[in-house]
C-alpha cells in the first residue's frame, strides 16, 4: 500500500427523483442513518450552525460492532456535505467523508456518498479492511435505498 493511498475508499451512488434540497435534507438528517441494519443509535450532542446537522455539529453512531464520533466540517446546503470521525472503535484513521446531491438533467438529483480511512497494522490487515469495506458500502446503500423509498 503506498502512504498517500488509504487502506479503504469507497463510494455509493444513486439518482432519485426528488429535487436535491429534498435529497440532502434527508440524507443529512443524522436520524436516518438508523436506517440501516447495523446503526443502533445515533445521537446529536451538538448542533450544527443554522441546520442542527449542519456544519459544527457532532454525532455520535453506536452500530453492530463499532461506534463513531463524528464532526461536521461542511454544509453546503443542498450540494455538500463533509464529515470527518473524530474518534471510534475499533480505532481507525478517518480521512474524511463527503455527500454531493447535483441535479440531472430532467428533473431528479444524483447523490453520491464517499468516505476513506486507514486502519491500524493491529486490526487484520486486509481482510480486515475488506470487511470493514463490505460493511461500510453495505450501510450507505441501506440508507440511500431507504432514501429512495421515501422520495423516490
Amino acid at each position: 500500500m503506498n502512504a498517500a493511498e488509504p487502506m479503504v475508499a469507497l463510494a455509493v451512488e444513486r439518482t432519485f427523483a426528488a429535487d436535491p434540497e429534498a435529497v440532502f435534507d434527508w440524507i443529512t438528517d443524522g436520524n436516518n442513518l438508523m436506517t440501516a441494519r447495523l446503526v443502533l443509535r445515533v445521537r446529536r450532542t451538538r448542533d450544527g450552525e443554522g441546520y442542527v446537522w449542519g456544519k459544527g455539529a457532532r454525532r455520535e453512531v453506536l452500530a453492530v460492532g463499532a461506534w463513531f464520533r463524528e464532526d461536521i466540517v461542511e454544509c453546503d446546503r443542498p450540494y455538500r456535505y463533509g464529515y470527518q470521525i473524530v474518534q471510534s472503535f475499533p480505532p481507525m484513521r478517518h480521512l474524511g467523508g463527503l455527500i454531493t446531491v447535483t441535479p440531472v438533467d430532467g428533473g431528479g438529483s444524483r447523490a453520491r456518498w464517499e468516505c476513506s480511512f486507514d486502519l491500524p497494522p493491529t486490526s487484520g490487515g486486509s481482510f480486515v479492511a475488506r470487511l470493514t469495506k463490505g460493511m461500510f458500502a453495505s450501510t450507505f446503500n441501506q440508507i440511500f435505498d431507504a432514501a429512495k423509498r421515501q422520495l423516490g
